[in-house]
């Protein structure tokens, strides 16, 4: 089998030779040739501009984290406020859902929620409370551990870590300690194996702790039970974000990638399975250019090939209109996509064909 710099040389040499014939290719995807599959446009060139976002995934948002409903900044800072006079063995519960309330405000308002140091100041006392009550310790834990994060379920325990992603862009902040203890807990719950914890919550779980800057050596034997556990279960047709999530984590996390190895070789199989059965309902049918973008990003990142998540993707790029790609930003997914591709070596004609019909339609 070639290497993944194998198949990336020769990729670009076939493409290279197919674009002498084809002067009019989009300036954009010529980047893969110029540059040797990174893309370095002139910030000075406007037509180059879909370009600088290749290269780079982002998380999914879908059903799969509910996004409905988010609150407003006040209530939210006024219900973790209530927190400190309450007590109960649900208040750690109750923190970690503001904890996530807070984030999916900070996610639907972005900078605007700091747009003055009052403002950012009240965030950042309410991250303080939330923090201690997330991380205060207790004395009877089935764990027998500091906190009893250990002792939740985890659901709770990936809405904590997602919400780590959207909090640390509050200055003034340090989540150091909030995040080392969840991924402690995360370490060594009983509730994150088994039927209990699925692609939902380790998605979740892995883009958290990647996002907050998690130190590689501490981020492995994380993703290693994360690995074990999602080898046992087959991810549902409705978890295919959940699928590009991962894969996503792990690349920015700059994860050993052999660890990732079984669990492509598992998705491969399921692809292929589901493929020879004809099985009308599959995660892999379901997913969207931007699943098939982080996962192609996330592949080309941890030189990692593996034939049948690629042979999907490309297959969703040669076929899918425009006007079906999510959140309609074809120019973003189509130029990673690319990216990815050439990278990892997957060269076919009629393809880039395709792909530049898209790119120019959309420019």
């Amino acid at each position: 089998m070639l290497s993944a710099a194998h198949r990336a040389l020769h990729c670009r040499q076939q493409y290279a030779q197919w674009r002498l014939g084809h002067p009019c290719a989009h300036p954009a995807v010529s980047v893969v040739v110029q540059h040797g599959c990174s893309y370095h446009p002139s910030p000075a060139c406007p037509r180059l501009v879909l370009a600088r976002s290749a290269g780079q995934g982002q998380y999914h948002e879908s059903g799969e984290v509910k996004p409905a409903a988010h609150m407003k900044l006040p209530t939210v800072l006024a219900n973790i406020n209530a927190l400190k006079a309450e007590g109960g063995k649900r208040r750690r519960e109750a923190a970690i859902d503001c904890m996530y309330n807070l984030g999916k405000t900070l996610e639907a308002h972005g900078q605007q929620s700091l747009v003055t140091p009052e403002a950012e100041a009240s965030i950042a006392r309410a991250i303080d409370t939330l923090t201690a009550i997330v991380t205060a310790p207790a004395d009877n834990t089935k764990s027998g551990s500091g906190t009893g994060l250990e002792d939740m379920r985890s659901f709770y325990l990936a809405r904590a870590a997602w919400s780590l992603s959207k909090l640390r862009v509050v200055k003034g902040v340090d989540l150091t300690y909030l995040r080392d203890c969840i991924t402690d807990a995360v370490k060594h719950s009983p509730h994150m194996v088994g039927k209990q914890a699925g692609w939902i919550d380790w998605a979740q779980v892995l883009y958290g702790l990647a996002c907050a800057g998690l130190d590689t050596n501490r981020f492995a034997p994380v993703l290693r039970r994360g690995v074990g556990a999602l080898m046992r279960v087959a991810p549902a047709p409705d978890h295919s974000a959940s699928v590009g999530n991962v894969l996503y984590a792990v690349a920015l996390a700059r994860a050993p990638a052999h660890l990732l190895q079984p669990l492509l070789e598992a998705l491969g199989n399921d692809i292929r399975q589901a493929r020879h059965a004809k099985a009308k309902e599959h995660w892999s049918y379901g997913a969207d250019t931007q699943l098939w973008a982080n996962s192609l990003w996330a592949l080309a990142k941890l030189e990692l090939y593996d034939g049948e998540l690629v042979r999907c993707a490309a297959h969703h790029l040669a076929v899918v209109e425009p006007s079906q790609m999510y959140r309609g930003r074809p120019l973003q997914w189509v130029s990673t996509m690319l990216w990815a591709l050439a990278k990892l070596g997957w060269y076919d004609e009629a393809l880039f064909t395709r792909a530049l019909s898209v790119l120019q339609v959309t420019m």
